[in-house]
């Protein structure tokens, strides 16, 4: 039983750093499109930069109180679930 539920956690965490991994990448990827739709050079497509990590780094705490009051697995499965969608 032992074996079971960490070979769970397990999964469950490596789902959760390739979502991760695949969130940031699709941003990376996506910028030089983004510089020419939006007419601009790379010091201005930096700003999308900045705002996308200031927006994580300001909505962490928050996400770990929810974390706090409903459970951080509860918090984790359905933060997956939205990611994956």
């Amino acid at each position: 039983m032992i074996g079971r539920t960490l070979g769970s956690a397990t999964v469950a965490t490596l789902q959760g750093m390739l979502v991760g991994i695949l969130n940031a990448s699709t941003l990376i990827i996506a910028l030089p499109t983004m510089m020419v739709k939006l007419n601009t050079d790379l010091f201005g497509i930096m700003w999308v930069l900045i705002s996308y990590t200031l927006l994580i780094t300001i909505l962490a705490p928050a996400w770990g109180r929810l974390a706090d009051i409903y459970g951080r697995k509860t918090l984790y499965v359905y933060g997956l679930a939205v990611l994956k969608i």
